[in-house]
C-alpha cells in the first residue's frame, strides 16, 4: 500500500463514525473493501441500473460501504479466522504495550539515556571549545559526544516509543511479529474469497434497489435477470437468524454434532454448504468435506465413504500444488535472505575496516558507529526472519506428513492389497555308475500376504483417529474440521433415519470437529422432547439442532434485492405469498414472474397469469393420482384445467365447481377435493389483492411488521398451512381476505 493510499484511506476514517465495527478497527481493510466496491460501481449492470433509475452514485457507494460488516460474514469461516486472528493481535498489541510500560528496566533505560544524551552534549560542546586550540583532539571529542548524543537520543526514543500503541505498530510491522502476520495472512485470504465469490455485486443490488424512487410502485423495470440462475450460489446467500445461531454455536462449541431441520426447500443444504463445501486451499485454513446421506444405506459403507472424503479433503488441502508453493516461497526468501546475508558482511567488513581507520588514521569515527549500529540492526532482523521461515517449513512438513497419512488411508480403503513373493531352484545331476544312477532334485518356496478388509468398528477407530489427528494441526493454525452430512432428512421414515444415526453415531465426539447434519422436523421434535422419560437416537446424537424456519417478508425481500435489479415490492410481495417464504420455490416464482412481466409487464395480468400457472401444475399433477380414477366429475373439472377452459373465467367459478358436492364421494376423493378447493380458495385471495389497487399506501402498510406478522407474511403462512391441514389452511385464508375486505367464502369443511 502506497503513502497516497495510506493516506486517503486514513482520512476516509476519520469521517466516519466511530463504532466497534472490525471494519472500523481495521483500516487496511475498509481501504481494501472501498476500492473493490468503486470497481464494481463500473461493472455494466451496477452503472447501468444506476444510470436508468437516476440513483446518485456517491449514496449508493455510502450506503454499501456502511453494509461492510454484513458483506464479510457472508464468508463465515474466512471471517471467523479473520476475527480470531485479529482479536489475538489487538491482544498482543495491548499486552506488548502494557508490557512495556511496566518493564522495570524502563525507567533505567530512560535515565541512562538521558543521562547519555547529556554526556554527549557536553562532550560535544567541550570538543567545539577544545577545537580552539587543539584542532585534532577537539574534532575527535566533538565526534565522539555526537555519536553518543545521537544514540543515547535514539535508545530513549525507542524506549518511551515501546509503550504507545504507534510504537508496538511499528515494531510489530518492523520484525514481522507472528500475531500480525497471521492477522494480514487471515485478512488477505478474506479479500480473496470476497473477489472470487463477487460479494460486494449483491450488496450494491440491494442499495441500488432501496434507493429506487419507485420501488413501492407497480413498474417493471428488471433488465438483467442473471443473479436468478443459480438456486445455490453462496453469493446471494441472505444471513438470517438461523444462520447468525449457527455461527455463534460454531464459535461456542468445541466440536459436536449440530443437526439442521427444517422444511424442503428452505435452505437446509445451502446454509450447510457454506460451512461444509471444499474450497481454495489458499483461502481458508479450514479441512471441509461434505457427503449426501443414502436413501438406502449400509452403516460400514457409508462411514469408509465418510473417510474417503475427509481424506480426499486433506490431500486437497496440503496437496502438492500448496506444497509446491510454500516450498518455492520458502526458498525464495531463503535466496533473498542468504544474498543479504552476504551484503551485510561486505558491510560490516567495510564498517569495520573504517572504525580501525578512524582509530589510527584522521577520520570521523562516528559514521563508522552509526553504519555498524544500523548493520547489527539488520542483521539480527534478518537472522529472526531466518528462524521463522525455518519454523514456518517444519509447520509444512507436518502438513504433508497427514497428506501421506491421507493418502495410505485412501489406499487402505479402496483396495486390498496382496503381496506375493516366490521363489523356485531346480538341480538335475546324472552320475555315470555302473548301476546308471541319475539324481534330481527341485525347491519352491511361495508367501502370499492378503490384507483382510477391517471390521465396522475398526474402520471407526481409525476414523477417530485420523480425524484426532487432522483436527490438532489445524486448529493449532487457526482453522476448524468440518464435516457435513446432508439429505439425512429424505431418508424415507423417521425410523429409518434414527436407525442410520445410531448405527454412525459412533464416529461423532472427536474434540475440535464439528458435524452438520440436515434432519427433519420430526428430529427436532424428538430433539426437544429431551428431558421426558423417552429418550431416542436424536436425542442422543446431536449436541444442538437448529431449525432454518420460512423466510419472512423482509428476508426473501433482500433475497431478490441481492438477485436482480428493478423487481419492485409489489412483485416481491407476490413471489414472497405464493412461494410461502421457502428460498428456493421464491427464486423459481421470481423467476417465473420476470418472463411473464418480459411479455406482459402489467402487474395485474402478471401475477394472475403465475397463480393460473401454479393452479394448472397443481390439477396435472391431482389427475395423476390413483384415488381420482373413480371421480369422473373431478377428472373432468381437471382436464378442463389443463385444457385451458378456465383461463378466461374468474377463480371464484373453479371453486364453485370443485367443492365438494352433498355426499356419495368417498373418504380419499373427499379429501383430495377439499385441499384442491383450498388451493384455489388461496389463489384466487391472490388475485383479488394483488391488482392495481395495490397501491403504494397499501403496500407499506401491508409491509409493516411492527406488531407481529405483517400481511404478507400472514399470506406467506397460509399458504404453508395447506401442507399440514387443509381445514385449518382454509380458516386463514378467510382471516386474510377479511384483513384485506375481501368478501369470504363458506368452509366445505362444516
Amino acid at each position: 500500500m502506497g503513502i497516497r493510499g495510506w493516506l486517503s484511506g486514513v482520512i476516509e476514517e476519520l469521517n466516519d463514525d466511530h463504532d466497534s465495527s472490525v471494519t472500523s478497527q481495521d483500516p487496511s481493510l475498509r481501504l481494501k473493501l472501498r476500492r473493490l466496491t468503486k470497481a464494481a460501481l463500473q461493472e455494466e449492470e451496477i452503472s447501468h441500473a444506476m444510470a436508468e433509475s437516476g440513483v446518485d452514485r456517491a449514496r449508493i457507494y455510502d450506503t454499501t460501504s456502511r453494509q461492510f460488516d454484513k458483506i464479510l460474514e457472508e464468508a463465515p469461516g474466512e471471517y471467523h479466522e479473520y476475527r480470531l486472528a485479529f482479536d489475538d493481535y489487538t491482544a498482543a498489541l495491548e499486552s506488548s504495550v502494557e508490557s512495556a510500560s511496566n518493564n522495570p528496566t524502563r525507567k533505567l533505560l530512560l535515565s541512562g539515556s538521558i543521562l547519555g544524551c547529556s554526556i554527549g552534549a557536553a562532550l560535544l560542546i567541550f570538543g567545539l571549545i577544545l577545537g580552539f586550540w587543539l584542532d585534532s583532539t577537539g574534532t575527535t571529542i566533538m565526534t565522539v559526544g555526537l555519536a553518543v548524543l545521537l544514540l543515547s537520543a535514539a535508545l530513549f526514543g525507542a524506549t518511551r516509543a515501546r509503550a504507545t500503541d504507534l510504537g508496538q505498530y511499528l515494531s510489530f510491522r518492523i520484525t514481522d511479529n507472528p500475531y500480525r502476520r497471521r492477522m494480514v495472512s487471515a485478512r488477505a485470504q478474506l479479500i480473496t474469497v470476497i473477489v472470487d465469490r463477487n460479494l460486494i455485486v449483491p450488496a450494491l443490488r440491494q442499495s441500488i434497489n432501496h434507493a429506487r424512487r419507485d420501488r413501492l410502485g407497480q413498474k417493471f423495470a428488471v433488465e438483467d435477470s442473471r443473479g436468478l440462475s443459480d438456486l445455490h450460489e453462496s453469493a446471494y446467500r441472505v444471513p438470517t437468524a438461523v444462520a447468525q445461531e449457527l455461527s455463534e454455536l460454531l464459535e461456542q462449541l468445541s466440536g459436536g454434532s449440530i443437526g439442521i431441520a427444517g422444511p424442503r426447500g428452505a435452505g437446509k443444504s445451502s446454509l450447510m454448504r457454506i460451512y461444509c463445501e471444499a474450497r481454495n486451499s489458499s483461502t481458508t485454513a479450514d479441512v471441509r468435506c461434505m457427503v449426501s446421506a443414502p436413501v438406502d444405506y449400509v452403516a460400514r459403507e457409508f462411514v469408509l465413504l465418510l473417510f474417503a472424503m475427509l481424506c480426499r479433503s486433506v490431500s486437497q488441502r496440503f496437496g502438492h500444488r500448496h506444497a509446491a508453493t510454500s516450498r518455492r516461497t520458502i526458498w525464495r526468501k531463503l535466496e533473498y535472505f542468504a544474498i543479504e546475508a552476504i551484503g551485510l558482511t561486505i558491510l560490516m567488513s567495510v564498517f569495520g575496516g573504517l572504525l580501525w581507520v578512524a582509530l589510527y588514521v584522521d577520520t570521523p569515527i562516528v559514521i563508522s558507529i552509526v553504519c555498524l549500529f544500523v548493520g547489527g540492526m539488520n542483521l539480527l532482523i534478518a537472522a529472526g526472519e531466518i528462524i521463522r521461515l525455518v519454523r514456518q517449513g517444519h509447520a509444512s512438513r507436518r502438513g504433508h506428513h497427514l497428506r501421506r497419512i491421507a493418502q495410505r488411508n485412501l489406499a487402505k480403503i479402496r483396495y486390498l492389497q496382496t503381496q506375493s513373493a516366490s521363489w523356485s531352484g531346480s538341480m538335475k545331476t546324472s552320475l555315470t555308475l555302473p548301476v546308471g544312477l541319475g539324481i534330481d532334485a527341485q525347491k519352491s518356496h511361495g508367501v502370499s500376504r492378503a490384507e483382510q478388509p477391517l471390521s465396522y468398528p475398526e474402520i471407526v477407530r481409525e476414523f477417530r483417529l485420523f480425524a484426532r489427528k487432522v483436527s490438532q494441526h489445524v486448529t493449532g493454525r487457526g482453522g476448524r474440521v468440518i464435516i457435513g452430512i446432508d439429505e439425512l432428512d429424505k431418508i424415507g421414515s423417521a425410523e429409518q433415519a434414527e436407525k442410520f444415526l445410531n448405527e454412525i453415531k459412533s464416529i461423532f465426539g472427536i474434540p475440535q470437529v464439528y458435524f452438520l447434519i440436515t434432519v427433519s422436523d420430526d428430529a427436532l421434535t424428538a430433539f426437544e422432547r429431551r428431558g421426558f422419560q423417552l429418550r431416542d437416537a436424536f436425542d442422543s446424537s446431536f449436541d444442538e439442532i437448529v431449525r432454518v424456519e420460512l423466510l419472512s417478508y423482509e428476508e426473501s425481500r433482500r433475497l431478490l434485492y441481492r438477485r436482480v435489479i428493478g423487481l419492485t415490492e409489489p412483485y416481491v410481495a407476490f413471489c414472497h405469498a405464493l412461494s410461502a417464504g421457502l428460498a428456493r420455490d421464491l427464486i423459481r416464482t421470481a423467476r417465473y414472474v420476470i418472463r411473464a412481466a418480459d411479455l406482459d409487464s402489467d402487474f395485474t395480468r402478471t401475477c394472475r397469469s403465475a397463480v393460473r400457472a401454479d393452479v394448472h401444475r397443481k390439477a396435472r399433477a391431482l389427475s395423476r393420482l390413483p384415488a381420482v380414477e373413480d371421480d369422473a366429475r373431478l377428472l373432468l373439472q381437471l382436464h378442463r384445467i389443463e385444457s385451458g377452459h378456465y383461463e378466461s373465467h374468474p377463480l371464484r367459478q373453479l371453486l364453485n365447481e370443485v367443492l365438494p358436492s352433498t355426499g356419495g364421494e368417498a373418504e380419499r376423493t373427499l379429501a383430495l377435493r377439499r385441499q384442491f378447493a383450498t388451493y384455489i380458495y388461496f389463489g384466487m385471495t391472490l388475485e383479488d389483492i394483488f391488482t392495481e389497487d395495490l397501491d403504494e399506501r397499501r403496500v407499506e402498510a401491508a409491509a409493516d411488521n411492527s406488531s407481529g406478522l405483517c400481511a404478507f407474511d400472514m399470506l406467506a403462512r397460509t399458504r404453508s398451512a395447506m401442507g399440514v391441514n387443509s381445514e385449518f389452511a382454509w380458516q386463514l385464508i378467510s382471516d386474510c381476505r377479511r384483513a384485506w375486505d375481501l368478501e369470504t367464502c363458506d368452509s366445505p369443511f362444516a
